[in-house]
């Protein structure tokens, strides 16, 4: 896990930090990022680091463990897609995670905060479930600084 790279040297630093607190589970990233983006580093912590920690917990507690990181640019617009394993379907209503965590109060907001940043930045943030994968789609449009 020592040679972690999106593109991104501040999404790559996240994602080694997740990946590492979650030893078991396997992962692949397919594509690169520009290192230079057009999001405050507040923002970038915010929606990658909500995501990939959901996507490396709910990966752990499956049987197969392992997460698949796709990244794609068309022209300036950043495609970005987590897709991990899952022990059961998520449930998604209005494209809203229902948190499978005891204290429902203070669990939750995680993804909401990414998609309300992402919703900030002109992107849109939607997630979608199998009985086997979860699945973030993440569009960032004029994204390269």
């Amino acid at each position: 896990r020592s040679n972690v790279q999106t593109g991104n040297d501040m999404v790559s630093a996240i994602l080694k930090d997740i990946s590492v607190r979650y030893p078991t589970v396997s992962f692949s990233i397919d594509g690169k990022m520009a290192n230079s983006l057009r999001l405050t580093n507040m923002d970038i912590c915010t929606i990658f680091y909500n995501l990939f920690d959901n996507a490396f917990s709910a990966a752990q507690k499956s049987e197969h463990k392992s997460v698949t990181i796709f990244i794609r640019y068309l022209d300036e617009n950043l495609y970005f897609s987590i897709v991990n394993t899952v022990m059961h379907k998520v449930e998604i209503n209005d494209n809203r995670l229902t948190t499978e965590k005891e204290d429902k109060q203070k669990h939750g907001y995680g993804t909401v905060n990414a998609t309300n940043c992402v919703e900030q930045n002109g992107g849109s943030l939607s997630f979608s479930c199998t009985d086997t994968h979860f699945t973030a789609e993440l569009i960032l449009p004029n994204i390269n600084c």
